[in-house]
């Protein structure tokens, strides 16, 4: 007997200091830098569960297994992300920077969504509120961010789930509770996914779970990289930022166009790609003249055609764009002796292409790029990138998929685009009389009033994901009518007849055709649009004014279908509408009904979304709020807030929208989690209304929202835009 109790006890006392918590190394301070990120230092703590405490709280970094292309992609994007972001302070603190170009360690570190958030700042300023990502947390380098939750296995999720959430830095941080649960990780990354949307970026079978799981997924989170990267310079590659594209169009045009309003048109209609590319080939054919050999060939010629960049085409790029605007910008060639005279230019840029060494000639071009001040081109060119390039284009070219060839041409778009955002180079005219020279490029009268308009209904079509359909000229990509017959096929399946459609228009007849057809199925029984005094002739010459209404009742029917789906599982589904649902049906069968059942009683209520609009909308949205407060009170009000002024909305044109205080309180009544009410304002000054609106935004698409409006539309209280916010808050509710 004394032997056995000498045994359990030893065993007892074993299990006790097995089960006993070891506490983590405090982390190293890195040295103070500026940041927009507030820092907050964070203890590290082991995790602990019912089962007793665990040695290592965390695991290590999954491995990543890529190919030889993902890895030369990889490489090439982290120098990228340490360039734009890498002094970042609050990066720094929580170990995200800077990160290893040698291996995968970006597909780990960009799983809490600050980095891809940040990297979409970059790009696209403003676009994402960081007041409303979730950051108070400390990284370790070598450690798995996923599993620092209390309880790991599903109690984790359960509390991850609940008030146990993470909150801003502006709040104070409790070091007894996990900072960053795995529910703020993916908060965090639908927010920059509907980000993205925004922008332009086509999500196709995206989801946020990919990149939160980017070790499972590596080739959807670098695509999806490289998809922000080409969509933020597309948003600046137009006419308007650079007026001096018009000129360029004009030289690779000839005298096609006899008019200057014309011109000025056709350039406005061309893709930020074509539009880059035509720049591109005008350097090459200048410094072919100069006695560079460059790969530029004979006419016109397309530098992106062949899917991928070559040595010799970027050394011909850079060279005249460095030539072109040293001549423009005299300090720019201060620092750079290379580009003193056009003849030492042309022996700088010769060298480079001559030389035998592959990695040599790489690394010199990208030093060359340096010096030049080009970090950023500097850091995503690389011989491994484009020998994987051409390896893939050839493939994808064997097997006639153009899908992976237009990929691979996206990352040369990103190539060739941030070279131009860092030497805008222009070659003025070769002609001593040119008939263009002297003429200003003027916006039209009408375009500073619809340009948001046209920006939002241009990226709410790009991410409805229909069939071969990406515009980047809402007025000039409509003109055939072929892309919003799509579009409205796309709502309502079935709804266009596809054998009346001229299927590759290439005439005005043709154009015509479609575009009145595209007036037919809006009028007719499936939509019942209202387009007074519109006709397929307005479409097909772009009339802005009548396009935008066209596209916008589109839009609004879309935003109400959906609403009308939310509302069917909460009150009783409808009666099905769509001719793809219900064949053979009759107009008087596309109509919902007027009843809707609940708790098994049959309950008459009044107009549904789909027929009431606007004031059902509204009314959804104001009995969300009277809920919500009748159930949990008032939200915490700011200094200077008065809730009985804004928690009721009659029209979307009411004077309390500005301030956005009715979509806080939306918002709220949704989920009472993601609004942070420290940071809001009673919005009496111009400056905290702006900011007000900006949270308000990033709140929204932190729920999931889809929404296109832009902070302006807020306040300057647009009804179309704000009509499309509530709705898509709303689409929430379930």
């Amino acid at each position: 007997e004394a032997e056995e109790k000498e045994t359990c006890a030893s065993l007892a006392q074993a299990i006790v200091d097995i089960l006993a918590p070891v506490p983590a190394p405090s982390p190293m301070k890195p040295p103070p830098i500026e940041t927009s990120l507030p820092i907050v230092e964070h203890k590290q703590r082991s995790v602990t569960s019912n089962r007793g405490s665990l040695r290592d709280s965390r695991l290590p970094w999954p491995e990543v297994a890529l190919s030889s292309e993902e890895q030369a992609q990889v490489s090439v994007l982290a120098k990228y992300v340490n360039e734009v972001v890498g002094d970042d302070a609050g990066l720094r603190m929580a170990n995200i920077v800077p990160v290893e170009p040698s291996t995968a360690e970006l597909l780990n570190k960009i799983t809490n969504g600050l980095l891809l958030a940040f990297m979409i700042n970059a790009g696209a300023p403003d676009t994402i509120d960081i007041r409303a990502l979730n950051r108070a947390h400390y990284h370790d380098d070598k450690f798995h961010p996923f599993l620092h939750l209390s309880g790991g296995g599903e109690g984790a999720f359960a509390e991850a789930a609940g008030d146990n959430r993470d909150r801003t830095s502006s709040m104070p941080v409790d070091n007894d509770k996990p900072q960053l649960t795995m529910h703020g990780m993916m908060e965090n990354l639908t927010l920059v996914v509907e980000s993205a949307k925004s922008i332009g970026v086509q999500m196709g079978g995206m989801r946020s779970s990919h990149l939160l799981y980017s070790f499972k997924h590596p080739s959807e989170s670098i695509s999806f990289m490289w998809k922000v990267l080409a969509a933020q310079l597309e948003l600046r590659l137009t006419c308007q930022h650079y007026p001096s594209f018009v000129q360029v169009y004009a030289q690779a045009s000839g005298s096609k166009h006899s008019d200057f309003k014309e011109l000025c048109e056709a350039a406005h209609s061309q893709s930020p790609a074509q539009l880059l590319d035509t720049w591109a080939h005008q350097h090459m054919q200048r410094v072919k003249k100069l006695g560079l050999d460059v790969d530029a060939g004979t006419g016109r010629k397309k530098v992106l055609g062949k899917g991928y960049l070559t040595l010799k085409q970027l050394g011909g790029v850079l060279c005249g764009a460095a030539i072109a605007y040293s001549k423009e910008n005299k300090e720019f060639t201060e620092n750079v002796p290379q580009l003193a005279s056009e003849k030492e230019a042309i022996a700088w840029a010769t060298k480079i292409i001559a030389e035998e060494d592959e990695e040599k000639k790489w690394e010199m071009l990208g030093d060359s790029l340096s010096a030049l001040g080009a970090k950023q081109t500097a850091s995503l060119i690389s011989g491994d990138l484009m020998e994987a390039t051409v390896k893939a284009v050839g493939a994808e070219k064997e097997k006639k998929k153009k899908r992976g060839v237009s990929a691979w041409e996206m990352k040369s778009f990103a190539i060739l685009g941030h070279l131009f955002k860092e030497i805008p180079g222009f070659w003025p005219s070769e002609k001593k009389k040119d008939k263009w020279d002297g003429k200003k490029v003027a916006l039209m009268s009408d375009d500073k009033g619809s340009s948001r308009l046209e920006r939002a209904f241009r990226m709410w079509i790009n991410s409805i994901n229909a069939k071969g359909v990406y515009i980047h000229n809402l007025f000039t990509d409509c003109r055939d009518g072929l892309v919003l017959l799509k579009v409205l096929d796309e709502i309502v399946p079935g709804s266009v007849p596809w054998k009346k459609v001229e299927k590759k228009p290439s005439n005005k007849f043709q154009k015509l055709t479609n575009c009145n057809l595209v007036v037919d199925v809006a009028k007719g029984p499936c939509f019942k649009f209202s387009l007074i005094g519109v006709g397929g002739e307005d479409i097909f010459r772009a009339n802005k004014k009548l396009t935008l209404a066209v596209v916008w009742q589109m839009m609004r029917f879309h935003m109400c279908d959906f609403l009308q789906s939310v509302f069917d599982k909460k009150f009783g589904k409808a009666t099905p509408r769509s001719p793809s649902e219900k064949r053979g049906s009759t107009s008087s069968q596309w109509s919902f009904t007027s009843r809707s059942f609940k708790g098994g009683k049959r309950k008459k209520r009044e107009k549904t979304v789909l027929e009431g609009g606007d004031a059902a909308i509204i009314n959804w949205s104001n009995q969300t709020i009277a809920k919500a407060t009748g159930l949990g009170g008032l939200p915490p009000a700011p200094e200077g807030i008065k809730w009985t002024e804004c928690l009721r909305l009659k029209t979307f044109r009411d004077d309390h929208l500005a301030n956005s205080l009715y979509l806080f309180a939306l918002l709220w009544a949704i989920d009472p989690y993601p609004v942070d009410w420290a940071i809001v304002t009673a919005g009496k000054s111009p400056e905290d209304r702006l900011l007000n609106a900006r949270y308000a935004i990033s709140v929204a698409r932190k729920l999931g929202a889809t929404i296109f409006l832009l902070p302006e539309d807020i306040t300057e209280r647009n009804p179309k835009m704000l009509m499309t916010f509530v709705g898509a808050v709303l689409s929430h509710t379930t």
